[in-house]
């Protein structure tokens, strides 16, 4: 069975929201793991929008989640126009997931229990070291990689491309 290490929080990131256009709340944890955000306006779940708030209609319980170098996540919602937001007095809350990335490495035998045991399982452990974890990438290395990522635009056409796509096989 795969597994992920992490470690999930809830937060109350408004106990009453101002209700004025355009909130924002920056998550205490990082690094937060992508797809792992959950928001909860008054108790029930907004959406994170596909692209951008920008493009939602005014009604569409919505936010963005926005990213810095070091995974610090900021929960951004619409202006009323393009995206709603929380009426004033309403909690807002999140539940999300960090990673530590490499440093969560293990050796064998070292894992030995979980949050929440499957039915009919009496123990666990790990029969092998744990694969080495990820790290974010960090703004130097995405600005290295970035002019290979532009020119080949997800396709290899020249020997070059070739070369640089086989760089970034992990």
């Amino acid at each position: 069975i795969e597994v992920q290490q992490g470690e999930t929080f809830h937060e109350v990131l408004a106990a009453a929201a101002p209700g004025t256009p355009s909130q924002s709340y920056n998550l205490s944890q990082y690094p937060v793991l992508e797809s792992s955000v959950h928001v909860y306006v008054d108790g029930i779940e907004w959406t994170e929008a596909p692209e951008s708030v920008a493009i939602e209609g005014p009604t569409s319980q919505t936010y963005d989640i926005h990213y810095d170098a070091d995974w610090k996540a900021r929960i951004v919602f619409g202006d009323g126009a393009n995206g709603s937001f929380p009426t004033a007095g309403l909690e807002v809350a999140v539940d999300y997931t960090t990673c530590i990335g490499s440093s969560g490495t293990v050796a064998k035998d070292t894992i030995t229990n979980v949050v929440s045991m499957p039915t009919g399982v009496e123990s666990v452990t790990n029969p092998l070291d744990s694969t080495p974890g990820d790290d974010p990438e960090t703004l130097d290395s995405a600005k290295a990689r970035l002019p290979g990522v532009a020119r080949a635009n997800d396709r290899a056409v020249s020997f070059a491309d070739y070369a640089a796509e086989a760089t970034n096989v992990t």
